[in-house]
């Protein structure tokens, strides 16, 4: 950035105003100085035929993640699911996939949070107890892609959403359109640190005055890392999108606080509260979700006796 010019435009901005330089008189800058092509891609993606205006209240394996844009924007990542059954054996280390690593639209750190979410899914379908499910004789597999994935897309912050997605798909859990998720997810669970924060925080933000505007006026919900708590408040400080009136923000720790706040048709203060309890809870009735959906569609195989 040029803070020289940035300085000179502020100072400039003050005279005119015939003001000293304060918080209050930044934050009017701010919003005088936003550029509204900025929202050009969330408008597109709200408003869009395919977009999130035209999704319904819930959906099975999908999660709205975010990304930076190539402007240094926030733009909606709609990330989907979809588990899929095939007589044929599969080898076990090929269950999940991304369309888009496929299709060459992501980076070795995007692969890397990838591999991060399936790591943990592994790790966590390891609990079934019906073994046999998890072999080779089972030819299921996971399939993920991310819905218009315009450019590359950069980093590991989509993890704990792609997680979400692949076990909502699995267990046929629906998640709530009016969340947006962001943080790299732990092999331990934990929802670890993530990059521009505040930016990404700006897209559910956008979509509230959108819905509004479309007569819907929804609530929409921010869950990022406890980690970028700090990052965020020095952010609130200033606010020029405004984001503390316009969303709820929620700071989360772990993987299971996170998918319980994606998946609970109520949020309240004891919701939050008690989101790591809850979602554990969540999760083991997903795992057993899951399995009973991965037998109905295999059949043991008969013993025959001749006497």
């Amino acid at each position: 950035r040029n803070f020289k010019r940035d300085i000179e435009k502020i100072c400039n901005y003050a005279n005119h105003k015939n003001e000293n330089i304060s918080i209050k008189l930044l934050k009017s800058f701010l919003r005088e100085d936003i550029d509204k092509a900025n929202f050009y891609v969330t408008d597109a993606d709200y408003l869009d035929l395919e977009g999130f205006n035209f999704m319904s209240e819930k959906n099975i394996g999908t999660v709205n993640g975010l990304a930076i844009a190539y402007n240094d924007f926030g733009k909606n990542i709609r990330i989907k699911s979809n588990l899929i059954y095939d007589k044929l054996k599969l080898n076990s280390n090929k269950r999940f996939h991304l369309v888009d690593l496929e299709t060459g639209l992501m980076d070795e750190t995007a692969m890397k949070g990838f591999n991060l979410a399936t790591n943990y899914i592994k790790n966590y379908l390891s609990r079934i107890e019906d073994k046999e499910l998890l072999s080779n004789e089972f030819g299921w597999n996971v399939s993920t892609q991310f819905h218009k994935n315009v450019g590359l897309i950069e980093g590991n912050s989509a993890s704990t959403a792609i997680a979400a997605s692949v076990i909502s798909a699995m267990s046929e859990t629906p998640i709530y359109n009016s969340r947006f998720i962001t943080g790299t997810l732990e092999p331990d669970g934990i929802v670890g640190e993530i990059g521009g924060v505040y930016e990404k925080g700006i897209v559910p933000a956008r979509f509230k005055e959108l819905s509004i505007k479309t007569g819907k006026n929804d609530d929409f919900i921010f869950l990022f890392p406890l980690s970028n708590v700090l990052e965020m408040n020095k952010e609130l400080i200033l606010d020029p999108y405004d984001l503390k009136s316009k969303i709820k923000m929620i700071p989360i720790k772990t993987f299971a606080s996170a998918y319980e706040l994606l998946t609970n048709p109520k949020i309240n203060s004891n919701t939050i509260k008690n989101a790591e309890s809850l979602g554990e809870k969540r999760l083991d009735e997903n795992l057993f979700s899951i399995e009973k959906n991965l037998k109905k569609f295999y059949k043991p195989k008969k013993n025959f006796f001749f006497f």
